[in-house]
């Protein structure tokens, strides 16, 4: 995958057209890359996160609650940007997803000391070619200098995108299991909070083996009210 990605960025080099909708940038469009139509539909009018307005609780019996918080509300472009990321060979977004996710997490404060990720189902990540969150983290680390986990893994099963929202929470358990033993403050990064159930899974495996504390950041979430 590495080869025909750095082959691709020297036949198309990043920072010239849209992210969203494809339009050729003005010099002052290109730090993140979307035109100013996309970028006004998914930043917030004068600021450019909206903080704690897209934050959610997530309940962990035995555990204090763990705060997802994410950069946008998933709809629209955020949307388009996830699916093209993960399922149009388009694995450049992902350094774009980091620098969001990275904006927010100083925005917010955050304190961790490792960044872990959402990891893909072997059958996904074996359709695809790659783990999209492992290489998103793996970004984000870049830019942060926080050390990444690779320790949590998933069954296969079915995904939560083919059943309802009620099915999730049940679909999802017992699936995400750990490796080793982890110590510390988590960062956990995901694409997408829905119903908050794979984050959940996520943060109990994680916390059930050591960490003192998990907090979580997506690029974008679901299922929020338009005044939230």
């Amino acid at each position: 995958m590495n080869f025909f990605c750095k082959l691709r960025d020297l036949l198309y080099p990043r920072g010239l057209t849209c992210n969203g909708c494809g339009a050729e940038l003005n010099d002052d469009e290109r730090k993140y890359s979307l035109c100013k139509k996309c970028a006004g539909k998914i930043f917030d009018e004068g600021d450019v996160y909206f903080g704690e307005r897209y934050a959610r609780s997530l309940m962990i019996d035995g555990y204090p609650d763990v705060t997802a918080r994410a950069c946008f509300r998933y709809e629209n472009v955020v949307r388009k940007y996830v699916i093209d990321y993960k399922d149009a060979d388009k694995t450049y977004l992902c350094d774009y997803m980091a620098l969001h996710l990275t904006e927010l997490y100083e925005r917010v404060g955050l304190s961790s000391d490792v960044v872990a990720y959402v990891p893909t189902s072997p059958k996904n990540r074996k359709r695809r070619g790659y783990d999209a969150m492992k290489i998103v983290a793996e970004a984000f680390a870049k830019r942060t200098g926080l050390p990444v986990c690779h320790d949590l893994f998933r069954k296969d099963g079915v995904d939560q995108n083919q059943i309802s929202i009620d099915e999730r929470g049940e679909n999802v358990k017992n699936k995400f299991l750990f490796r080793d033993k982890i110590d510390g403050r988590v960062l956990l990064l995901d694409d997408v909070v829905t119903t908050g159930a794979t984050a959940e899974e996520c943060a109990r495996s994680l916390l059930s083996h050591g960490a003192k504390e998990v907090s979580v950041l997506s690029f974008g979430m679901a299922g929020l009210k338009k005044d939230q």
